[in-house]
């Protein structure tokens, strides 16, 4: 894990397709920052109109929350506190 790590970006494409959707799955996400951090954030208005956004099976360690856009759904994410050996590199420690 990497402490106060920058934004992953799903960047929308251009080309329309009958369905479009967005997935993060199975993924380890550590927010050291406070309750306001964000563990993902879909910007509904880059992509194709109806995107649907879907946070599934990841770790949400610390605080924090999912902006997944009008449309997402988070299944199956577990919330958790952050590993006590990382506390210590929040920032302000």
């Amino acid at each position: 894990m990497t402490a106060g790590c920058g934004d992953i970006v799903y960047a929308g494409r251009i080309a329309r397709w009958t369905a479009n959707r967005r997935v993060v799955k199975d993924h380890t996400f550590a927010n050291p920052r406070a309750a306001s951090g964000r563990f993902v954030r879909v910007r509904a208005a880059r992509l194709p109109t109806g995107t649907a956004a879907l946070s599934s099976g990841n770790r949400l360690l610390g605080p924090g929350r999912l902006d997944l856009g009008p449309r997402g759904q988070s299944v199956d994410d577990q919330r958790g506190p952050l590993p006590a050996d990382r506390a210590g590199d929040r920032p302000g420690n």
